[in-house]
């Protein structure tokens, strides 16, 4: 997963460095994708007791990994006209191999 995550950043870099109007995308979108990796993280850890669960349960909170989906969605109609920032947000949410 990691190295699909920095195959991702590593696109999106290269594709925003050629435009000065570009780093405001490449900030909102990179900060997706570690909140997505961040989320998924602590969606795979198991709650063995009371005070872990408080924490995984915290952390779900403050990173708002309720809101993922509706983040996406609001990034891709944001930013419908790149096909390429597209890809790189879809690959994000695929399994690594």
């Amino acid at each position: 997963m990691m190295r699909l995550f920095n195959c991702t950043l590593l696109c999106l870099l290269l594709l925003t460095g050629c435009d000065a109007s570009v780093p405001t995308v490449q900030q909102d979108v990179r900060d997706f994708l570690q909140r997505l990796k961040d989320c998924q993280h602590w969606m795979g850890e198991e709650g063995y007791d009371a005070a872990r669960r408080a924490e995984i349960n915290a952390a779900y909170a403050k990173l708002r990994c309720a809101t993922l989906d509706a983040d996406e969605k609001t990034l891709k109609s944001h930013y419908g006209g790149n096909p390429a920032l597209l890809k790189a947000l879809d690959a994000a949410r695929r399994p690594a191999d």
